[in-house]
């Protein structure tokens, strides 16, 4: 979804800037959440190359990813569950496809 074609505006630069907030959060002692959209089949499928996260884009060990389904990163999906586990208040909300992943 970030590379190719259908690249999104300044992709490269955007991944950049996700990089830098992401380092800034690890550094402070936040944890960073990735969530990763799959569908079931065909494009996006879990585990294919269509699904990698985009390139340059930094994942540290202790990341956290939630997989999603739809176009809600809280549909059906356990993020609530974890942001109240780990008693988070605030968030920093970054990323690309504003209308389909943020």
């Amino acid at each position: 979804l970030c590379e190719g074609e259908h690249a999104p505006f300044e992709s490269p630069q955007v991944i950049d800037r996700i990089n830098r907030v992401s380092d800034k959060a690890r550094a402070a002692g936040a944890f960073v959440i990735f969530v990763q959209h799959e569908s079931g089949s065909g494009y996006l499928e879990h585990g294919t190359p269509a699904w990698q996260l985009a390139d340059g884009l930094t994942v540290a060990p202790t990341d956290l990813r939630i997989r999603k389904t739809s176009a809600d990163s809280f549909h059906k999906t356990d993020l609530q569950a974890v942001l109240k586990a780990h008693d988070v208040e605030d968030l920093i909300v970054c990323g690309m496809h504003t209308e389909f992943c943020v």
